[in-house]
């Protein structure tokens, strides 16, 4: 171990901060440990601000560390829609009702309507009716918060098979 920090003196490099988590391995018995760094030199050091964080453990006795120099602004989140959801009849008839709508108004701009078919979709899903990616969160969160109390590693393995259950559900959809 002396020879791997002695190397890392030698090449001048430095240590990013981690700033969301404290540990990066979590093991049986509540056993943590930070194993995973980032380490650069002092002329990317000095590229600007660099942020090292953590992200959820999903099945993993690791978490992933994601290395970046500034935030990047990427625009508004694309449009999604999965194919279970076309099956979800209460949507179905909101959609069909929708153009219905549409067309008894007189409205032949296939954009407009295509646009409240999209916002009419989009509420849906905030709504929590079929959105497995917000309950997938929503467990990624609690499971990483039992990561930093001991006392919930017998939650945190429920927390651990209702996640596989839902990734399962997710990849179905």
């Amino acid at each position: 171990m002396d020879g791997f920090n002695n190397f890392i003196d030698n090449a001048n490099l430095l240590e990013i901060a981690l700033v969301n988590s404290e540990f990066t391995w979590f093991g049986p018995g509540g056993k943590k440990s930070r194993l995973d760094r980032a380490l650069v030199s002092p002329e990317w050091w000095s590229k600007g601000s660099w942020l090292l964080k953590t992200s959820y453990r999903k099945g993993s006795d690791h978490r992933v560390l994601s290395l970046s120099l500034q935030v990047q602004n990427w625009g508004p989140v694309p449009f999604r829609i999965f194919d279970c959801w076309m099956k979800d009849t209460e949507l179905a008839k909101c959609l069909e009702d929708q153009i219905n709508k549409d067309v008894q108004s007189g409205c032949i701009d296939l954009l407009s309507v295509l646009r409240r078919a999209r916002l009419l979709i989009k509420n849906w899903s905030k709504l929590g009716r079929n959105n497995v990616d917000d309950k997938i969160k929503e467990m990624e969160c609690s499971l990483d918060l039992s990561d930093n109390d001991a006392l919930q590693n017998v939650n945190a393995m429920a927390l651990k098979d209702a996640l596989s259950e839902l990734y399962e559900q997710n990849v179905a959809c």
